[in-house]
């Protein structure tokens, strides 16, 4: 489970902490659960989260692809449940998936891979603070297109 997930944490004057997490889950489904249980034994949880990277997985049918398992569903809302996170996209735009494996037998299987996931803890309403989550066009350097995620700020200065 080495290098699979980097996390900062600002704390604020204000009195409210904001974390960043960047993670590539593996491809394994039992090699994520260990990396949810991980994340929720070490992040601490008084914290506003912004968690983005490759799941390697859909949560969802609308993203396409082979959902959970039973046991890596449990451990997976276990941890949105933790850290109280939500996914903020909303399809708008051309691109709807962030990868597919490019099969074209007819064997193409798209994903939206690639997502933000953000704290509803300190923001019952942080979905007015969401601008854009957005997938951008062609990477040249991946196979997966980037995510965009834009926040507004509030007067306080803060999303």
């Amino acid at each position: 489970m080495e290098n699979r997930a980097v996390w900062i944490k600002f704390s604020d004057t204000l009195g409210g902490d904001i974390g960043l997490v960047n993670l590539y889950a593996p491809n394994c489904s039992t090699e994520r659960v260990q990396l949810w249980h991980k994340l929720v034994s070490n992040l601490p949880i008084n914290c506003q989260w912004h968690i983005a990277g490759d799941f390697n997985m859909m949560d969802k049918s609308s993203q396409c692809g082979r959902l959970l398992s039973g046991g890596e569903k449990f451990a997976w809302e276990s941890f949105r449940s933790n850290f109280q996170v939500t996914d903020p996209f909303k399809f708008q735009g051309k691109l709807r998936f962030t990868w597919d494996n490019q099969h074209k037998d007819g064997c193409r299987i798209p994903g939206r891979l690639d997502r933000y996931y953000l704290s509803e803890s300190q923001n019952p309403d942080f979905s007015a603070a969401v601008k854009e989550c957005a997938i951008l066009g062609a990477n040249t350097i991946s196979d997966h297109h980037p995510v965009r995620l834009e926040l507004a700020l509030t007067d306080e200065g803060r999303w």
